[in-house]
């Protein structure tokens, strides 16, 4: 006999329950509940496939309102206070696998992604998950989740680098980077349709890396970076050759604005 898992997920919405932060509103939009379920499938049968990308897991859409969700850029810092079943067992966190992990760093917000085929009402929102580990199938609610994160307004200013076509292995110069103790070298921009480049000290500082021409429109279509701490390494990717007139945009962090938001639910059923 073949054992074969799929996924059942089920979901619970429209839960209005609010728990008041200082400056934002926290309230629990959808609750969904994805459980592995095995079943016998004869040998014979070959017709049968199953396949899923879904976790098992618990997984709370919060929607997140008022002035700091609306100017927010990135959100973590995620962290439980108290969090248990109807039968008084601990609930815990999800592990974030490959990913970077929320409940120890911070997430860039992406509201395109964010709010992809839904209509958003107002823009001092945000919609984030909590992702729980499941609790045994005997638990009929989640008794209490208490806990905390943090949204972070990162404001920028753009630092350009003309001629960056013609820099292989040349160091940026610009007394601002050097202000914030960054230095930038571009390793590679031979390749016609792309430009490597090394960003080594305080890292941190620099919010995001971009390709633009003479209006500031932006010609990478896509990027990759590699590496931590205080050296990373950015690869830009145009659609096609990119102009001799190409500029570097650095968008160098000027301040960052932390804001913790509490959460509190109670007596949540689960599905």
């Amino acid at each position: 006999m073949l054992r074969c898992p799929i996924m059942l997920a089920v979901i619970l919405a429209g839960l209005a329950e609010l728990a008041p932060a200082d400056d934002v509103q926290v309230r629990l939009i959808e609750l969904t509940e994805v459980r592995q379920v095995t079943y016998d499938q004869p040998q014979n049968d070959q017709q049968v496939v199953v396949t899923s990308n879904c976790v098992p897991g618990l997984t709370l859409e919060i929607e997140l309102v008022g002035a700091p969700a609306g100017t927010a850029t990135e959100y973590g810092l995620l962290k439980l206070d108290r969090a248990v079943d109807d039968q008084g067992r601990a609930l815990r966190f999800r592990s974030a696998g490959f990913v970077n992990d929320p409940r120890e760093d911070f997430e860039p917000i992406n509201r395109e992604m964010m709010f992809f085929g839904r209509k958003e009402e107002g823009r001092d929102k945000l919609l984030l998950n909590l992702n729980l580990e499941l609790p045994p199938r005997d638990a009929k609610q989640i008794r209490e989740l208490t806990g905390q994160l943090t949204l972070r307004t990162v404001t920028t200013q753009a630092v350009l680098i003309d001629n960056v076509r013609n820099m292989t292995g040349q160091a940026v110069t610009n007394d601002r980077l050097k202000t914030a103790g960054v230095t930038v070298t571009v390793l590679d921009s031979h390749n016609p349709n792309s430009i490597k480049i090394e960003v080594r000290g305080q890292t941190e500082a620099i919010a995001g890396v971009s390709l633009v021409d003479n209006k500031g429109t932006r010609l990478n279509e896509s990027s990759w970076s590699m590496g931590s701490g205080d050296r990373v390494v950015h690869e830009l990717h145009g659609g096609k050759t990119l102009p001799a007139t190409t500029k570097l945009q650095l968008d160098l962090v000027t301040n960052r604005n932390d804001v913790p938001v509490r959460f509190s639910f109670q007596n949540l059923d689960l599905p």
